[in-house]
């Protein structure tokens, strides 16, 4: 397959997803962008801290940092939220693009398999 043919391929498959699914992968790139900046946030808070009550290390700090230290340290929370909205929002994007159907008529002279979650069980459904 040419490159150009797979770009093809890409589109089609991407044009054929519902809009929940491109909705859900471009909110997984938000979580993602917010982990990060978050994270960004938090790394140059604790620095701060370090430098202005620790003398540049955790060992001996002056009283007082804690304060400092937790509102950093709710960065670092945001920034792991951030990071697994992201993931899973990718992850639910990408199956579904992988599992989405285009064009029904094109399945129709071939196999197909779909993965199927419900209440206490998880799986494959296919047909031919």
């Amino acid at each position: 397959m040419s490159p150009r043919n797979g770009a093809r391929a890409i589109r089609r498959r991407v044009a054929g997803c519902p809009l929940w699914s491109t909705s859900v992968s471009g909110s997984g790139g938000a979580g993602i962008v917010v982990g990060s900046v978050t994270g960004l946030i938090h790394l140059s808070k604790i620095a701060a801290v370090k430098s202005d009550y620790c003398n540049g290390s955790t060992a001996n700090c002056k009283p007082g940092f804690e304060g400092p230290r937790d509102a950093a340290n709710r960065f670092a929370t945001a920034s792991e939220i951030g990071f697994a909205v992201g993931a899973v929002g990718i992850g639910v994007g990408v199956v579904a693009l992988l599992t989405s159907n285009p064009r029904r008529e094109e399945h129709a002279s071939r196999g197909w398999v779909m993965p199927v979650v419900g209440a206490g069980y998880a799986g494959l459904t296919g047909g031919f």
